[in-house]
C-alpha cells in the first residue's frame, strides 16, 4: 500500500481510540516536523526500543549543526558517553564550556585562552 502525502497536508497518527498520537509534518520552508501529540512524556525515538544500532545524520562530507533550543542534556543514562573516536581522527572542540563536574582527557588537551581555577590543582593532576 502506497501513500501520498499532497497540498503541504499532515499526515497524522491515531490510537485504536481515535485520538491524535503523531503527525509529521513539511513546513514551509521544507523542514521535517515530527511532532508527537499525545503521551506523558511526548518524547521521539529513534530507532527499535529492543535493539541497539546506529544513528547517522547527514552526510559524511558535510558538517552540520545540532540545536538544542531552549537548553538541553545529552545523557548516557548512567553509561559511559563518549564524545569522538580517535581511532577515525575525530576532533572534538568544546566552544565557551563550563565543566561543572569532573573533567578526565584521553590523549592530548591544548588550550587557547584562559583556565579559571577553584579550588587546589597540582601539577600531578596533570603529569602522570
Amino acid at each position: 500500500m502506497q501513500f501520498k502525502v499532497v497540498n503541504g497536508k499532515a499526515l497524522q497518527f491515531y490510537n485504536s481510540s481515535g485520538s491524535l498520537t503523531g503527525t509529521i509534518e513539511i513546513s514551509s520552508s521544507g523542514d521535517m516536523i515530527v511532532r508527537p501529540d499525545s503521551g506523558s512524556t511526548k518524547n521521539v525515538i529513534i530507532g527499535n526500543r529492543d535493539t541497539a544500532g546506529d544513528i547517522d545524520v547527514g552526510l559524511a562530507t558535510a558538517a552540520i549543526t545540532m540545536k538544542f533550543l531552549g537548553g538541553g542534556t545529552i545523557t548516557s543514562n548512567g553509561n559511559t558517553l563518549n564524545i569522538g573516536d580517535a581511532s577515525n581522527g575525530d576532533k572534538v572542540l568544546l566552544a565557551n564550556t563550563t565543566f561543572s563536574s569532573s573533567f578526565d582527557v584521553t590523549g592530548s588537551l591544548n588550550i587557547s585562552g584562559s583556565v579559571d581555577v577553584s579550588g587546589s590543582v597540582y601539577a600531578d593532576y596533570f603529569i602522570g
